[in-house]
């Protein structure tokens, strides 16, 4: 693995039940970090639900297009919940931040960043 000076990739995607945050669940959340050299340095891949045990909401074309068996998903014991997620998220996050000054050393990487961004 090559050592890096500090500067870091986040690489990320998610799969949703719809286009809009407004009217559709996240239901996967991935992330990896990148060295400067886009070496592979960690990763954490997650299914998500929200809490109470209520299915996410969804629309019938996103799920054709992501394919997420809904029923699976939910029973999956590794699926966890918004709160879990975002606990599991920021640690792993924390463990390559370096902030200095108004500068961040964690540069988003990936396709459709800003569809992702407004959905975490």
């Amino acid at each position: 693995m090559a050592k890096s000076r500090g500067k870091y990739f986040i690489a990320f995607d998610s799969e949703t039940g719809g286009l809009d945050p407004q009217k559709a669940d996240i239901l996967t959340a991935y992330f990896c970090v990148l060295d400067e050299s886009f070496n592979l340095v960690d990763e954490i891949d997650l299914k998500l639900k929200p809490d109470g045990g209520v299915p996410p909401v969804t629309e019938e074309g996103a799920m054709r297009v992501n394919g997420i068996d809904l029923a699976s998903h939910m029973a999956d014991p590794t699926t966890v919940t918004y709160p879990e997620a975002k606990a599991q998220i920021v640690t792993f996050l924390k463990k390559y931040h370096k902030k200095t000054g108004r500068y961040n050393n964690l540069i988003p990487l990936g396709k459709n960043v800003q569809f992702d961004i407004d959905w975490i």
